[in-house]
């Protein structure tokens, strides 16, 4: 149960269930890539843990990329 814990928190798990990536293994590359921001900080680590009121957002610069504007198109379909 622990176990599962840790890998559903990891940051990497997080954005792929946040629908920013179609895969864990997109997620995985976004991530090391730097197109996010945890709490103010640019991260890079795919196995950051993620706890519990932390904020997890695109880069500013990442927004405009073509993957994260279809995204935001395929998102405003499904809401």
């Amino acid at each position: 149960e622990n176990l599962l814990k840790i890998l559903e928190s990891r940051l990497d798990n997080v954005v792929y269930r946040m629908g920013f990536a179609a895969s864990r293994d997109e997620a995985r590359q976004l991530v090391t890539h730097g197109h996010f921001i945890v709490n103010g900080k640019k991260v890079d680590i795919p196995s950051m843990l993620i706890k519990v009121g932390d904020e997890i957002e695109v880069k500013a610069k990442s927004k405009n990329s073509p993957r994260f504007k279809e995204l935001v198109e395929n998102h405003r379909g499904t809401t």
